[in-house]
This record gives C-alpha cells, structure tokens and sequence, in this order.
C-alpha cells in the first residue's frame, strides 16, 4: 500500500513539474509543427517514447513508474476479463474478440440499465471485425466509439482523485476522463488484433490548456511518427499534426 501510494504520488509529480518547468503561457510553448512529430518517434517497437528531460527532472525514475503503470494495467484487464468467456489466460486474451458472460452482462444491465448493455454489446461485436477491416478502419471505428462517452472527473465519477476505470466501467457509465478513454481503446484494438508493440499510452502536456493529458499513440512502424488517438478531437491526425500536445512519456502492457 505505500509503495503504490509512492509511486501514486511519484506520477502526480511529474505532471506538477511539467507545468512548473516551462515559464511562460501555453501558447508559447506550442511546438512548430515542422518539429513536433519528431519527439514521438521511436527507433524500434519495442522501445517506448523516452522521457521528455525538458520537462522532468534527471533523476526521475521513469523505469519504476513505466513498470508501476503496466502493472496498473494488468489490474485494469483483470476487473473485467475474468468475465470474459474467450479469455483462457492473459497473453492470449489480449489478442482475442471480447465475449462476456451472461451473468454479467445482466448483472449490468439491471445496474446500469439497458443502454448500458446494448453498448457493451457494441463492443463485443466490434472486436470480432478484426479479420475484416484495414488497420485505419479500426483505428477510426474504435476512436469514434469510444469518445462518444462524456467527459467526467474521476472526483465526479468515482470520488477519487486518480481512477483507471476498465472499459468496462466506462460503457457502463457512459463517461470517464482522459485515461480512461485511453486504456479502453488500448485494449479494445488490441482485442481486435492489433500487436501491442504498435500501440502505446501516452502522458502529454495541453500546452494549450496548461494540464496534463492522456492519449493512445499508434506506431504503423519505427522510425516514423505516430497517428493520435484523442478525446478532445475527433479526428485522428499524425503527431506533427497535433502540436497542442508536448509528449511526456509512454508505456503499454
């Protein structure tokens, strides 16, 4: 418990020092467009965005908090595979269409209601698409699925100040912030067939807002700068295209 308190508070600190860092106002610090998407890519997929320097201190301990967001991750899956039907084990569930429970998926509905189920049942059925549709198919189809839920706090939503809600969660309630949306097109793609090297959750500042945020990153191959999925936009873009958002740092599962 106070480890995972630690490092809680070890994450929160990076994105205090992250505003703290850069002097001036955020529209200043909007990148030129002709650079941005440099900061993104990486040498291979299996490597995940380095740390941002400019906007952490030296000494951060990103290997510890890269493991201590997997590992958040791994918690986040298991809230709702366990449900799963098709899921034997957890490197093979990743990569297989979602089919819950019965039970549980009434168990939901008589909590949530009927649209609650009907969304979930949405997303089962879309993660059986995966043989059919063209990598930048399913990019958009899960992007524009999931950002139709509203924007909530996790205070609002959970009463906690910081809450990795499962996709699960998130359709039930229809709502959920920006790591939620994040973490839920993570595993929905990945669901889908899409190889987790490709993919990467990523911390960045609004520079326009002056906040931290959260995005899912998809790597097409290394070398090349990433498309963004986002919940403030709704179209997908490319990195350079997206000069609000200064990259932080990234992890996956």
């Amino acid at each position: 418990m106070i480890r995972t308190l630690r490092l809680r508070t070890l994450t929160l600190i990076v994105f205090v020092l992250a505003v703290l860092l850069h002097v001036g106002t955020a529209d200043a610090l909007t990148l030129p467009k002709s650079g941005n998407g440099l900061q993104w890519v990486v040498r291979t997929l299996s490597e995940n965005i380095l740390p941002n320097r400019n906007m952490t201190p030296p000494s951060y301990d990103f290997k510890r908090l890269e493991a201590h967001q997997s590992e958040q991750l791994s918690d986040v899956y298991a809230r709702w595979n366990k449900h799963n039907e098709r899921s034997d084990f957890f490197s093979r569930g990743l990569n297989a269409p979602i089919e819950l429970e019965e039970g549980f998926l009434i168990d939901i509905e008589e909590t949530h209601g009927a649209a609650a189920r009907e969304r979930i049942e949405r997303w089962q059925a879309m993660t059986l698409l995966s043989d059919k549709l063209l990598i930048e198919r399913k990019l958009s189809l899960v992007n524009d699925f999931f950002n139709e839920a509203e924007f909530k706090t996790d205070m609002s939503q959970w009463g906690k100040e910081d809450y990795w809600a499962s996709p699960v969660e998130l359709l039930s309630t229809n709502a959920g912030d920006c790591e939620d949306y994040s973490i839920a097109k993570y595993f929905t793609l990945l669901a889908m067939g899409v190889p987790a090297e490709n993919l990467r959750i990523t911390y960045v500042k609004a520079v326009r807002l002056n906040q931290a945020h959260m995005v899912l990153a998809y790597y097409e191959e290394p070398n090349k700068e990433p498309l963004i999925l986002d919940n403030m936009i709704g179209r997908i873009l490319p990195a350079s295209e997206r000069p609000d958002l200064l990259p932080v740092y990234s992890f996956n599962g």
